[in-house]
């Protein structure tokens, strides 16, 4: 059996994001007073990081979202009005990191953020939805950035009516 204060050493995952400035829920307290590593009154659980979808070779999607890095609560909470606002829903996307992108076929792709590996994509105009072989793409800054810049959002969201026919 594990000590409790040798515990933290194997604890070595990821769990849960944190803030500083507010309250822990009871699980996190609990955890906290056996390893006893954080300070109940600067830290507060934010939602874990959203998982990249689980695929299933040469599957067919509607709408893939491709990112380069794993959703995190406020990623989630951009594309959340995002995806229905453009006629789709959230739980029918398919979310994955790009070097999945080869595995499945689909209807509308689209790019969030730089792909160094796929070249076709990174040649594509900023925020202008192309259509090739009955598949609609559009590639845009990261999530990230566009929660920082407000007009290069805007861009997107008028290269996004045009991709989806939305008045």
């Amino acid at each position: 059996m594990i000590e409790n204060d040798a515990l933290k050493y194997f604890i070595h995952e990821e769990l849960f994001l944190v803030k500083e400035n507010s309250s822990l829920p009871k699980m996190i307290k609990e955890a906290n007073q056996l390893v006893g590593t954080a300070s109940e009154s600067n830290l507060v659980v934010e939602e874990p990081r959203t998982p990249v979808t689980p695929l299933a070779e040469k599957e067919h999607h509607d709408l893939v979202i491709l990112l380069e890095k794993e959703q995190t609560a406020e990623d989630k909470a951009m594309l959340l009005k995002m995806i229905p606002a453009i006629g789709k829903s959230y739980e029918s996307a398919t979310f994955i990191l790009s070097n999945r992108l080869e595995m499945l076929t689909y209807n509308n792709l689209i790019a969030f953020g730089e792909f160094s590996s796929l070249t076709a994509l990174n040649q594509l105009i900023l925020n202008e939805s192309i259509e090739k072989n009955n598949r609609k793409t559009i590639k845009t800054l990261s999530i990230h950035s566009l929660h920082r810049d407000l007009q290069a959002k805007g861009r997107f969201w008028i290269g996004l009516k045009k991709m989806f026919t939305i008045n």
